[in-house]
């Protein structure tokens, strides 16, 4: 009984909701229950053009961390060299270069961690594209008059 009412219910609102001499509004089709979903048409393309920029925006990064520890040490190499003689004194100038390797230095550091994990991150994003374009296997279950079928698709 109560199936009946449901559709009596179901047919009385679609009825109100049209117009006077006007068809109401065509149902959407059925699905299939366990049917594969709608393809989007996004294999993993955008996944994988997001991880190859990230992996070069860590690269870049990598790129100048190298850029600035080498100009750190050179600079602390001459401040030593000129330690080591004996024959000069401390200037602003002297103190000017040390802060000047000490502050590339701390930001070598920051660039090697900023452009490590940004790499990483772009990896991961390309490799879940390349796994977006693959298809995963679908497993379809449908009952019968004598049990039940099962219906297994998988592509390799």
């Amino acid at each position: 009984m109560m199936r009946i009412l449901g559709l009596a219910v179901a047919f009385s609102v679609a009825a109100a909701g049209t117009a006077w001499g006007q068809a109401a509004p065509a149902a959407p089709a059925p699905v299939a229950p366990g049917a594969p979903p709608a393809d989007t048409g996004d294999d993993g393309h955008t996944l994988k053009l997001v991880g190859v920029t990230s992996m070069g925006v860590g690269g870049a990064l990598g790129v100048a961390t190298i850029a600035l520890a080498l100009y750190s040490h050179s600079a602390r190499d001459q401040i030593e060299t000129w330690s080591r003689q004996g024959n000069h004194e401390w200037t602003l100038a002297d103190q000017s270069l040390w802060d000047k390797a000490d502050r590339a230095d701390k930001i070598a550091k920051i660039t090697a961690i900023a452009g490590g994990a940004t790499f990483v991150a772009g990896a991961v994003l390309y490799y879940f594209g390349v796994r977006a374009g693959e298809r995963s296997p679908q497993i379809v279950v449908a009952p019968t008059p004598g049990g039940a079928a099962m219906g297994v698709t998988c592509a390799w």
